[in-house]
This record gives structure tokens, sequence and C-alpha cells, in this order.
């Protein structure tokens, strides 16, 4: 684009300086001269001008480039975070569902615990009747007070 410009004020200084000679006049080619530093000046302000342009253009891409590495950073980052964040999820699951298993365990130790010490307090009593009637009639009282 800026050659396009460039190349087209030399076109218009070229057809001008052209016509000055084709005249063939004196104060035509004073103004020719004059057209020519003026047209002379304004492509170097327009060359000095894309320059800096060209310029703002190349440090402008590479900060682009620089962000776009850091973003693909960033989301490696994120991707590592995220599953991370999902077995820490999942540990976290089996952890609760362990300590549900333990605390079922431990209520149902808690439960034999007390049944064998009943148990063990009915074998006494049996153990303390001397005859076998006794026995007989303490053990059939027990189960009928247990149903």
């Amino acid at each position: 684009m800026v050659r396009i410009q460039i190349q087209a004020l030399l076109d218009q200084f070229y057809n001008k300086e052209n016509q000055v000679i084709h005249n063939g006049n004196n104060k035509s080619d004073e103004l020719n001269d004059a057209f020519k530093k003026t047209m002379l000046k304004e492509l170097q302000e327009e060359r000095v001008d894309k320059s800096n342009t060209m310029q703002q253009l190349t440090e402008t891409q590479k900060r682009l480039q620089a962000q776009e590495s850091l973003l693909g950073q960033s989301q490696t980052c994120v991707q590592e975070l995220t599953n991370e964040l999902r077995n820490r999820c999942l540990e976290l699951r089996d952890v609760g569902q362990r300590t549900q298993e333990d605390e079922k365990c431990v209520q149902e130790n808690e439960l034999l615990r007390k049944q064998n010490v009943k148990l063990s307090e009915e074998n006494g009593k049996l153990v303390g009747h001397k005859n076998h009637k006794q026995r007989i009639e303490y053990h059939h009282s027990s189960r009928n007070f247990k149903r």
C-alpha cells in the first residue's frame, strides 16, 4: 500500500516534469523545480512516516507473539491444575467412602461387643445353675424373653 502511494506520487512527479519539458517555458521550469522539491520533501516525509509505522507494527507483532506464548503457557498450566483438581476430588471421594466404611465397621464392632458381653453374662448365669433342670428352665425363659 505504501509502495503504491509512493509510486503514484513519483508518476505524478514525472508527468509534471514531462509537461514542463514539452512547454519549454522557463517559468514552468522554475515552477517545476519548486514542485519537484516539494514532491521530494513530501516523499521523504512519507517514507519516514511509513518507516515509523513499520517499526511500530514490528514491535506490536513481537508483543503479540510474546502474549500468545504466555497464553499457551497459561492454558497448559490451567489444564494441569484442572487435572490435579479432578484427581484430588476423586481422592477425597475415596477417602469419604473409606471413612463411612470405617464408621460402619466401628458400629458393627460395637454392636458385636455388646452382644458378646450380654452372651457372656447369660452364659455365666447358665453356669451358675447347679442342676440340669434349672439350666433348661433358665434357657427357656431367656429365649421367651428375647422374642
